[in-house]
């Protein structure tokens, strides 16, 4: 992603102050998170990089760091869904658009869902991917179920809210729920980061969001709603998706096999979960529809933007590890992204993807 976004503040109703930045031009999408996945509007991190790339080639994607999070005011007392939902006006506001589309990621959900529910005039579209109505606190009325889910809770603040080698430990296990097949090096990267721009915020976030229920407000949801979720969802189960998607009148339920509570760029399910979002967004006006008219083939149109980039280094004569270090990516992913434009191209080497790619003007 060329240059460094310009990041930009506002000011929620109670005064907090919030730093948001947008990227790309067209329709406004709005990415809603409390922490899950950390934005670092900055410079963004593989965990939610490659969502910043796609959507700001098809739109005004606008995103912003929660209250307490980031580049935002870091000392706050309000942990609650209204405060966030203030939160997500303020940006909104700011943004000045008559409309947006709201893209919603796991408990930020709940935040979404009430904000289109008291805006309806100003959502056009909601995504939601890997979230729920409602907080483990709020699923059952079982004491032992219960007295688990607190547990569970306690282990965010055991994570949090000590910086040394048990807080290390807790916060790798909390990590390896959200996505199971993290490496040692991303486990790394990831710690440091929700380190430096969470911290023991992180525990009050959580506290917070397993305490919320917005089951009865997702039923007045009135624009149109696509639901995500993993079958093997260790964060967030499967079923509490499900469930979320049939409160919400005509909302679309889309499922992945695999355990990752959202998923990274080098994952086989991404390439689906972006045709599927740009075709929720913006039916036919997509980039991929773009290309898919440009060439007549619909296989280019499972083609990423990064893949297209890693095809055209190889088009210039680069080897995997020399794109790797153009890129700042790991050997290993440039094999992973090198398999799947082959894949998508249906193509058995690279000198027959790339002939195809010139013919279709992809690399131009």
């Amino acid at each position: 992603m060329p240059g460094q976004p310009e990041v930009r503040f506002c000011s929620s109703a109670d005064g907090t102050r919030l730093a948001m930045t947008v990227s790309g031009a067209g329709q406004a999408v709005v990415a809603v998170r409390i922490w899950s996945g950390v934005e670092a509007l900055e410079a963004p991190i593989f965990t939610t990089r490659h969502w910043v790339e796609e959507l700001s080639r098809d739109f005004l994607y606008a995103r912003y760091d929660a209250r307490g999070i980031g580049l935002s005011e870091r000392e706050i007392s309000r942990f609650t869904l209204d405060a966030w939902v203030e939160d997500l006006e303020a940006v909104v506001d700011t943004l000045g658009a008559q409309k947006v589309a709201l893209i919603a990621f796991s408990h930020a959900a709940a935040v979404a869902i009430r904000y289109a529910v008291r805006h309806p005039e100003r959502v056009s579209h909601l995504a939601i991917y890997g979230g729920c109505a409602r907080g483990l606190l709020k699923r059952t009325e079982d004491d032992k179920a219960l007295n688990a889910a607190r547990a569970m809770i306690q282990t965010a603040e055991a994570a949090f809210g000590n910086y040394g080698s048990l807080g290390a430990s807790f916060r790798r296990s909390y990590y390896l729920r959200w996505r199971p097949q993290f490496t040692s090096e991303q486990l790394e990267t990831n710690d440091r980061v929700v380190l430096e721009r969470i911290g023991k915020v992180g525990f009050g976030y959580t506290a917070a969001a397993h305490d919320v229920d917005v089951s009865a407000e997702a039923r007045h949801v009135s624009c149109p709603a696509l639901v995500f979720h993993a079958h093997d969802d260790a964060f967030i189960p499967f079923d509490e998706g499900r469930l979320l998607a049939s409160l919400i009148p005509g909302a679309k339920l889309v499922s992945f096999a695999c355990a990752n509570h959202q998923p990274l760029e080098t994952d086989p399910e991404w390439s689906g979960v972006l045709h599927e979002l740009r075709e929720f967004l913006a039916p036919g006006t997509t980039a991929a529809s773009a290309r898919r008219d440009l060439t007549g083939d619909k296989s280019t149109s499972r083609m990423t933007a990064r893949q297209i980039e890693v095809l055209r280094l190889i088009g210039q004569g680069q080897t995997d590890k020399q794109i790797a270090r153009t890129l700042g990516l790991s050997h290993r992913t440039v094999e992973m992204h090198v398999g799947r434009l082959l894949e998508a191209l249906k193509c058995h080497t690279r000198a027959e993807a790339v002939r195809i790619a010139t013919k279709h003007g992809l690399l131009s």
